[in-house]
């Protein structure tokens, strides 16, 4: 066998996983088997070849940091903009808001393009070997999104 062993591989709960297939060709007593083995040298591989998650993992280099002024410089004008409408009487109201709901619904909007650019951003960037990527691509811990999601927050403290 070859290739990648992940969380929809090795039992996702589906029936397309390899411990299914061993117990509807082979049987029982085989599946159990092949699990017996898989809880013997999964901790011996881990420990030998697992690795964990330090600041390097989420360090930006410094076309990221780049990235990440030009869309903060973005993000201000855009507000100033807002702030300004607002001061000048030209911003219009939403639906149902007062001028100042609608200028922080507006603020909160483009924070959040923000966040979600800078995630992005970031996992464009990643290496194949980053860790948290590798958890998060194979299933074990959290999805792409949450991932860009984090990324980008620590990303945006920097």
């Amino acid at each position: 066998m070859c290739g990648t062993m992940d969380k929809g591989t090795l039992g996702s709960g589906s029936k397309k996983n390899i411990f299914y297939i061993l117990l509807r060709d082979w049987g029982q007593l085989e599946a159990a088997n092949a699990m017996s083995r898989l809880a013997r040298i999964a901790p011996t591989y881990l420990s030998n070849r697992g690795f964990s998650i330090g600041i390097g993992d989420v360090t930006p280099g410094q076309g990221l940091l780049k990235a990440k002024q030009d869309l903060l410089d973005g993000g201000y004008a855009k507000c100033d903009e807002y702030i300004e409408a607002l001061k000048t009487g030209k911003l219009q109201q939403q639906p149902g808001c007062t001028a100042e709901e609608t200028l922080e619904a507006l603020i909160l909007k483009e924070l959040s393009v923000i966040r979600d650019h800078a995630g992005s951003a970031c996992l464009r960037e990643l290496d194949k070997t980053n860790s948290p990527l590798i958890m998060a691509l194979c299933g074990s811990k959290g999805r792409s999104t949450n991932q860009s999601s984090d990324y980008g927050s620590v990303w945006l403290q920097r």
